[in-house]
């Protein structure tokens, strides 16, 4: 029998819950973590930049001005993208980390999310 301090085990795991799944994307980021490296999603806006963009899109732009690209750019290095990301950039990331193309999978209504084969 291992001996353990109970009290600091608890704390360990709740710190690494609270990190986890604070919010509803750092939960989203465990479950794809979990699902494997082909499977990605991501919000679905659309393919390419129209103004004035629909709800969707200005909810996006949003996080992204305020949240997600302010962070992004917190850490070296970055790519510097926030959280409106379009196929032809999801493209380009998935060839650079060494795949050779990226699929549209037919899943729909899913909330605002839209889901891919990341192909080798």
């Amino acid at each position: 029998m291992i001996a353990t301090n109970q009290a600091s085990d608890e704390l360990t795991a709740d710190a690494f819950a609270e990190k986890m799944f604070s919010s509803f994307v750092g939960a989203l980021d465990t479950l794809r973590f979990y699902a494997g490296e082909r499977l990605g999603w991501y919000q679905a806006v659309a393919d390419s930049l129209q103004a004035p963009g629909d709800e969707l899109e200005q909810v996006m732009y949003g996080y992204s001005m305020f949240v997600c690209l302010p962070d992004g750019l917190s850490s070296t290095p970055s790519a510097g993208t926030g959280t409106v990301m379009r196929k032809p950039i999801l493209d380009s990331y998935a060839e650079q980390a060494g795949f050779r193309s990226v699929d549209v999978l037919p899943i729909e209504d899913f909330a605002f999310f839209r889901f891919y084969q990341l192909n080798h």
